[in-house]
């Protein structure tokens, strides 16, 4: 059995929502992080342990041929991965068969089911699912300095400490991150993707190996789950700045609840 990376806080299946591209390529690094996180020359393809269905419209018979399938043991991994590309076109009738083979499926099973829209999804296949919500900010180029990344690391970390509030002492501290939004939204989504990545995984697929040591650090800090919140905090604030609202009022806001539930008001 080949070297697999040390899973410590992997679901039994991701749902991740995006445009349809980046939420596909997405998931198929997660497959190799899980089967094959030390070989990036073997195709994806080629891993006898991954189960890729391209097809746009999925029939309710390949989801029981999928879920007959499931108990076949790895041959390579410790894992087997199915990933489903078009999850959130799957007919009701096949939403219901894949529902079973999510309830109970087997330790060494892993469901990656991708989706533009998950609302098209069942609730209850939802709820078995953990949610990855994947920006549109993943395809803009990082043009943060290698200095400015380092004090956003800085801020991150005291923001998910719930340390925020000492950093805005000094109203100051806002302007590096206002005058350079674009850049700074990219650079957080990318890192805490990385996180997410490194949190299911134990291992970064494909990192900036200048951030590798900062994510890794946070994520000894920071939960699972407070990454996918602070996730959708990022998807909230880029919403605001659009708008043209207060900008230094709205990245305050986000740095003072940053991965925290607290934050409607």
């Amino acid at each position: 059995m080949s070297s697999t990376a040390k899973l410590s806080e992997l679901s039994h299946a991701y749902l991740i929502e995006g445009e349809r591209d980046i939420a596909l390529r997405e998931a198929r690094r997660l497959a190799r992080g899980i089967l094959m996180p030390q070989d990036e020359a073997t195709p994806l393809e080629a891993l006898r342990d991954f189960r890729e269905v391209p097809d746009e419209k999925v029939p309710i018979a390949m989801v029981r041929e999928l879920t007959a399938g499931m108990y076949q043991r790895p041959l390579e991994s410790a894992y087997r991965v199915l990933l489903l590309n078009y999850a959130d076109l799957l007919r009701e009738e096949a939403q219901n068969a894949l529902l079973k083979s999510l309830e109970e499926p087997p330790s060494y099973i892993v469901w990656i089911l991708v989706a533009e829209n998950y609302h098209k999804l069942l609730p209850t296949i939802r709820s078995r699912c953990r949610l990855i919500h994947l920006s549109r900010a993943r395809q803009d180029k990082i043009s943060l300095f290698p200095e400015e990344e380092e004090a956003l690391f800085q801020l991150l970390r005291k923001s998910f400490a719930g340390e925020g509030a000492v950093v805005f002492d000094r109203r100051e501290t806002l302007s590096p991150w206002v005058d350079k939004k674009t850049e700074t939204l990219s650079a957080i989504t990318e890192i805490l993707q990385n996180m997410l990545q490194y949190k299911s995984i134990q291992s970064f697929v494909s990192a900036d190996p200048r951030r590798r040591a900062h994510c890794k650090a946070l994520c000894q800090e920071v939960s699972f789950s407070q990454i996918c919140l602070a996730i959708e905090q990022t998807e909230q604030l880029r919403g605001l700045l659009d708008v043209n609202i207060n900008m230094p009022m709205a990245w305050e806001h986000f740095f003072l609840h940053l991965g925290s539930n607290s934050v409607n008001s």
